[in-house]
């Protein structure tokens, strides 16, 4: 579930991290194919991707953008990772 997004418009998440590089995210009807970087340094520019927030549950995120202001997702929304 989304929690909430923070001010840069990392979408946080209530799901934890599995140990893969590579994610598959559902948001209604749509996929997305998001890999996990450690820090924001290794994601690629303009690419959704995942990353462990302060806690210690998965964000979508986008570097040097706003993820939500292209998902548009709200908290409470129900959305798989796997």
């Amino acid at each position: 579930m989304v929690v909430r997004i923070n001010r840069f418009g990392n979408i946080i998440t209530n799901l934890a991290k599995l140990n893969k590089d590579e994610y598959v995210v559902k948001t209604g009807d749509k996929k997305y194919a998001m890999r996990y970087y450690p820090n924001y340094d290794c994601a690629q520019e303009s690419k959704f991707f995942l990353i462990e927030g302060s806690s210690n549950t998965l964000e979508i995120s986008l570097k040097n953008a706003s993820a939500n202001d292209r998902l548009w997702l709200k908290a409470g929304i129900r959305i798989s990772i796997s």
